[in-house]
């Protein structure tokens, strides 16, 4: 699929998709096997449903099984048969002692559920769907992190005991670059810093192309240094080209890499973005470094929005900002501190963009014996490195 026909309109409602054939609700997407016809229709479904986004479809979750991770698609039909939601569960068992002692196999669902209607029958079915599909991948305790714009699934969770306040599984805010506006306009909405920095990257030639296959270690290498920088663990490359893997048959992954003019073959920087359904999002960071003053970061981001306008998507998503950092931006406030000018997320707000305010996670310990003692642990290590270290290892492996 090109992104041209990601990036087109919908031209059905998510409810005229049709129906998967078969009765199990329950999709397993595993590297190696073709899609089946019920998953077939749960891609169409996601493509045009409100919210749907990469993470919900099966090559995400094909992405997960080759690393090991349990990821199905729980699908539920309405009275007339025809698909009302679902999503893509991701589990993975939770052990001591290097493995040799299991404890409890903890699933998530990120950016999902989707559901057609926000009538709480509906949406309870897709929940009690959801949630017999988890207990059938052995979860225990369940994470789930809804979609933009889902205010009443939100609240059908909250009525079925699901707490507030897990660790995220996705980004709770973000910027998003409208792409309708031509590239010179696009290009006057940055900051006049960052148009500044975009003018000397041109003027000293860094040279920026898109990754091939073979380039996946290279850009793993730059994507570690910046997790050195940054105190956070990196993704591997086995990780990495099992996305790549997945995701390049449906033309949903790009790798833009910026060079130095007098080595044009060895990468400095990279951005990997996914692409899906009208919308471009930049997910992973790569710079050795090296060379700052040829603004190689810049010139990658900038490139895969010029690249994303021209192959008609609808938006680029900078990829996710602290909530505090949102907030700051909402409310105009320019200190330094308050706006986020010194982490990462300056970086991305310098792109211009408007602030977008996405769901927050929510979880549920299936069996009521242990639910106090897991919501006592988490409401009092939430903030805990290990922990987040722990949802982060669980996400990425």
């Amino acid at each position: 699929m090109t992104g041209a026909e990601l990036a087109a309109p919908a031209t059905a409602s998510p409810a005229t998709a049709p129906a998967a054939p078969a009765s199990d609700p329950l999709i397993r997407p595993r590297v190696g096997r073709a899609p089946c016809r019920a998953e077939a229709a749960w891609e169409r479904f996601v493509a045009r449903a409100a919210g749907g986004d990469v993470v919900q479809t099966g090559a995400w979750g094909r992405s997960k099984d080759a690393m090991g991770f349990a990821a199905a698609i729980a699908v539920s039909h309405g009275p007339d048969g025809r698909i009302e939601g679902g999503g893509l569960i991701v589990a993975r068992e939770v052990a001591l002692l290097g493995g040799r002692l299991p404890l409890a196999t903890v699933g998530y669902v990120a950016r999902g559920p989707l559901v057609t209607s926000d009538d709480p029958a509906a949406i309870d079915r897709v929940l009690d769907t959801l949630e017999a599909s988890a207990r059938r991948l052995g979860v225990g305790h369940l994470i789930i992190q809804p979609p933009a714009g889902a205010a009443p699934l939100d609240a059908r969770l909250e009525a079925r005991g699901y707490d507030a306040g897990a660790t995220a599984v996705a980004p709770t805010c973000t910027l998003l670059i409208d792409l309708a506006p031509d590239l010179d306009d696009l290009f006057a909405a940055m900051s006049s810093s960052q148009r500044r920095n975009l003018r000397k990257a041109k003027k000293l030639g860094v040279q920026v192309r898109r990754a091939t296959t073979e380039d996946l270690p290279a850009f793993q290498a730059l994507h570690a240094a910046t997790a050195a920088r940054q105190g956070f663990t990196p993704l591997s490359l086995a990780y990495l080209e099992a996305q790549w893997q997945a995701l390049r048959p449906l033309g949903a992954v790009e790798i833009f890499l910026a060079s130095a003019p007098e080595a044009p073959e060895r990468p400095i920087a990279g951005a990997l973005v996914t692409a899906y359904a009208g919308t471009v999002t930049d997910k992973i960071p790569g710079w050795n470094g090296e060379a700052p003053a040829l603004q190689p970061s810049i010139a990658c981001l900038w490139e895969a929005i010029a690249w994303a306008k021209a192959e008609g998507f609808r938006h680029f998503d900078l990829g996710g900002i602290p909530r505090p950092a949102g907030r700051a931006l909402l409310a105009g406030e320019r200190d330094k501190e308050a706006s986020g000018e010194r982490n990462p997320a300056a970086f991305k707000a310098r792109f211009g963009g408007s602030v977008v305010m996405l769901p927050e996670a929510r979880q549920r310990t299936f069996n009521p014996l242990f639910r106090p003692a897991v919501r006592f642990a988490w409401q009092n290590l939430a903030q805990n490195p290990r922990l987040k270290s722990f949802v982060n290892g669980l996400r990425n492996g």
